[in-house]
């Protein structure tokens, strides 16, 4: 079986950043200008037990999640979904993805981040 490269993750600062960006392009796109948005996420991982575990913990927290094989590996598994809708202001998107992170770290997983719709 392949293995994750789990890299370390990013500073609070560059998610900080990065989410201030993600908000600044939806805009440009034309995404109205909205509190309240549900998120697209996504997890890889390298085993089916890591990745049910994860779904569940997920499910329990009202996100509607599934689990498919990766189109980019045969041996990895996407852990995909969408949130309830949240508040998109920068220190909440940024308290939720930490929260991501540290379940993706619980479960031997990678968060590789998360979309909105435009």
């Amino acid at each position: 079986m392949v293995k994750l490269n789990k890299e370390y993750p990013l500073s609070s600062n560059l998610k900080e950043e990065a989410i201030k960006r993600s908000i600044e392009l939806r805009k440009i796109y034309g995404a109205p200008a909205v509190e309240h948005c549900e998120l697209e996420f996504f997890f890889y991982a390298d085993e089916i037990d890591n990745a049910l575990d994860l779904m569940n913990t997920l499910k329990k927290m009202n996100y509607h999640v599934e689990c498919v094989q990766s189109d980019n590996s045969e041996e990895r598994i996407l852990i995909t979904g969408n949130t309830p809708s949240m508040n998109m202001q920068t220190k909440d998107l940024l308290h939720w993805t930490n929260q991501m992170d540290d379940l993706a770290v619980e479960f031997d997983c990678i968060f590789d981040g998360w979309g909105a719709l435009v």
